[in-house]
């Protein structure tokens, strides 16, 4: 990749804590190029934290002979004549001093304010979860559809004095294409959308309307198989075995958006965001293609009032938030598997939610079961630790959602 500045640490910060370009951009302690910032530390606590100041979508900094290269990535083929590429470098002591010190900098600098810790529904009310780890992830109560069971689980919850306020519902609820791939369940990218009529048979719309409470509603990538493709210019994987798609036609993301408000829908979910960027060699082909197509999504929600929450996203997501108002959270933890360690998603949630929160993002632990020994949807341990769960979703000051 193009580097300028290269930067040398001192060699008595010899530890070092950094952001892989990866879904939930893992924390590690080892050197690896990263698109976001990077923290330098020693036993004392003396600190130093670089990263990109702009350009965030198409920015690297690696390691290379024992100094960091900051610049572009290497997958760009060409950068137009007076093109700046700024790097900021913050100094000072303690490390989670030194960190926000920085992210106050940065924010700053893109005149970006920290989210509101009410700033939404799901910032500032319990709800109700269905997605990865949930107990009605793709399953439905017998007998019964999503509009039925959901009804239901509200129901219940008014019985119990639950005082759910809005609904999350996830990728089960649009029509998507089948791939031959062992993870996911063979679930490709989004074909529509759009409800699946045998979840919802009279619509979303009549859904959300019933149940009285706003929603919360996921989205993943598109198939290059949609209709979308059709009706608006796409770019496409290069034989990726996820057969990802991206309409870059603005006109695209009005539509979702549109459809969104029509929905009831009032946080907007992108999941699968380091997919995009894996997939399509597009977005990092191009200086300013990675930027369009997320510039365009969070433009698009504001512009009807939907803030957004981000997922899966690596470290250049987690920067390019500093250009837009209506990001509101991020998860910041690989999804919940009830029986799987806590060390798994704890620890990088720690990490990972100073690294959103030193950006104007709230943490958000992802959904948890609330109940012992109810059996999830894959074959593993049961939550043993609910209470445990609820604690530290409660503390992080993001989104709490019981599933």
């Amino acid at each position: 990749h193009f580097a300028l500045p290269a930067i040398k640490p001192d060699p008595r910060l010899n530890y070092i804590l950094n952001f892989k370009i990866e879904e939930f951009s893992t924390p590690v302690h080892h050197p690896v190029p990263t698109t976001g910032p990077i923290v330098f530390y020693n036993q004392n606590l003396e600190v130093l934290v670089i990263s990109p100041l702009d350009n965030f979508m198409s920015a690297m900094q690696a390691p290379v002979n024992g100094e960091w290269r900051c610049g572009f990535g290497g997958l760009i083929k060409k950068i137009p004549a007076g093109t700046q590429s700024q790097t900021i470098i913050v100094a000072g002591k303690g490390i989670n001093q030194t960190f926000l010190k920085w992210g106050e900098l940065i924010q700053k600098w893109h005149n970006h304010k920290p989210a509101d810790p009410y700033a939404d529904v799901a910032m500032s009310y319990l709800g109700y979860w269905t997605d990865n780890g949930s107990y009605y992830y793709y399953r439905t109560e017998p007998g019964m559809n999503y509009h039925q069971t959901l009804l239901a689980v509200k129901a219940y919850a008014e019985k119990q004095g639950i005082p759910y306020r809005y609904f999350q519902i996830d990728s089960w609820w649009y029509p998507k294409a089948e791939i031959k791939l062992r993870s996911s369940h063979n679930r490709g990218g989004f074909l529509l959308w759009e409800p699946n009529p045998d979840m919802f048979p009279k619509g979303l719309r009549a859904f959300q309307e019933e149940l009285g409470l706003p929603l919360v509603a996921h989205n993943r990538y598109a198939s290059d198989e949609s209709p979308y493709c059709q009706k608006y210019q796409c770019v496409y994987h290069q034989g990726d075995k996820r057969k990802g798609a991206y309409p870059i036609d603005p006109a695209f993301w009005e539509e979702i958006m549109d459809n969104a408000v029509k929905f009831g829908i009032k946080v907007y979910e992108q999941d699968w965001l380091y997919t995009h960027m894996d997939m399509i060699p597009w977005m990092r082909s191009g200086l300013g293609n990675a930027e369009s197509w997320y510039d365009t999504m969070a433009n698009s929600a504001e512009k009807r009032g939907l803030t957004i929450q981000l997922c899966m996203a690596s470290p250049e997501f987690f920067m390019q938030n500093l250009k837009h108002p209506n990001e509101t959270h991020a998860r910041t933890s690989h999804d919940y598997k009830g029986g799987l360690p806590k060390r798994f998603f704890w620890m990088p949630f720690h990490k990972v939610g100073l690294f959103a929160y030193a950006v104007g993002l709230l943490p958000f632990k992802d959904n948890f079961q609330t109940t012992t020994g109810q059996k999830p949807t894959y074959n593993i341990i049961p939550e043993a630790n609910p209470f445990e769960e609820a604690l530290v979703a409660s503390l992080s000051g993001g989104p709490v959602g019981p599933s």
